[in-house]
């Protein structure tokens, strides 16, 4: 009778309390949480050092700004979602669910709005590499949303993780991406990464 009562206390913790404060892959989700604010203050940086090096900020530069720390949060708290969810003792399962409902509905109202936030802000036609750009955001969102629907029950965490992941990438080639097509950026970023050299402490 005692090991029967102490299996189910153990089980009893281990339900409400092991599982929901820990997940296999809480390390991977953390890491990509930290890259994400990352992203967000290089963004920042990278806008501060236009103005520094004597470049107005237009609307269109105050878009782009707005758009990588957009993508940043989303990284962020899209990757705090799924221990979050757990935290309410939702299964694994319905945890990647909700986490990909709610990073995927808001990159599809993104790829959606976004062409008509771009001309607005520039008053020029959207160049097919932002098209491009949009799609793969679409596409994103999209295996976000299927998965979502519990169509890939067996992989819900896989596609998750990958479909973060691929966006993270995405981000961060897009920005570094878009310093050859624009002067002010590419200045900006040449900027930072010389002043980053200096700061790097020397070994003797």
């Amino acid at each position: 009778m005692r090991w029967a009562s102490s299996g189910i206390i153990r089980s009893w913790i281990d339900r409400h309390w092991g599982t929901t404060m820990e997940m296999a892959e809480a390390g991977y989700l953390y890491t990509v949480a930290i890259l994400g604010m990352t992203f967000i203050g290089f963004s920042a940086i990278v806008m501060l050092l236009r103005q520094a090096i004597g470049l107005k900020l237009r609307p269109f530069d105050a878009l782009f700004a707005h758009v990588y720390m957009e993508f940043g949060l989303i990284i962020s708290a899209g990757a705090m979602l799924p221990p979050l969810v757990r935290f309410w003792e939702a299964s694994p399962q319905m945890a990647w669910q909700i986490s990909s409902a709610l990073v995927g509905v808001p990159l599809l109202l993104f790829g959606l709005t976004y062409p008509a936030r771009r001309r607005a802000a520039s008053g020029e036609d959207t160049p097919m590499y932002v098209r491009i750009n949009v799609s793969i955001v679409i596409v994103i969102s999209l295996a976000l949303l299927i998965n979502a629907s519990g169509l890939v029950y067996a992989r819900a965490a896989a596609v998750f993780l990958s479909a973060l992941t691929a966006f993270m990438i995405f981000a961060v080639g897009s920005l570094l991406c878009s310093g050859r097509r624009s002067r002010g950026v590419s200045r900006a970023l040449r900027a930072f990464f010389r002043l980053r050299s200096l700061t790097l402490p020397i070994r003797a």
